[in-house]
């Protein structure tokens, strides 16, 4: 019983709409461990990293859009599309933090999505990248 209404409760979760700046943590992630404080503070730093990301940090943004592509291990339900709007949104910042690790990392993750999921994320980039950085999102390829 306890299963199914875990299971009730994820997908009334995950399909409730965000805020745009909301990240989608998975609030099932603490429930069934015995170190508590360690989870809660794993989901205060991801929160903290969002809130920084939507700042123009660098570090929030790569944070965010590795969680959001993995899952980072349940903590966050995995969004391939927007994840792969995040890594746009590095490359296009111009920031002079962007490396070569930056550079694998839109191949690699904006690379594997379908013709959809790559329209989505370009498409959430370019709102993303207007809302941080309040002008237009350069020309990104991968």
């Amino acid at each position: 019983m306890r299963a199914a209404a875990i299971a009730v409760l994820f997908f009334w979760m995950s399909s409730q709409a965000l805020a745009f700046e909301e990240l989608p943590i998975n609030f099932m992630y603490c429930s069934d461990t015995s170190e508590k404080a360690d989870c809660k503070k794993n989901v205060q730093r991801m929160e903290d990293d969002n809130k920084r990301a939507w700042k123009g940090d660098y570090a929030g943004q790569r944070n965010v859009a590795y969680c959001l592509s993995s899952g980072c291990g349940g903590l966050v339900i995995q969004n391939k599309a927007l994840g792969c709007a995040w890594r746009i949104v590095i490359i296009g910042s111009g920031s002079p933090k962007v490396d070569a690790g930056d550079i694998s990392n839109i191949k690699y993750e904006c690379g594997r999505l379908d013709a959809a999921e790559a329209s989505a994320a370009k498409a959430q980039a370019a709102t993303i990248y207007r809302t941080v950085f309040k002008r237009e999102l350069p020309a990104v390829a991968w």
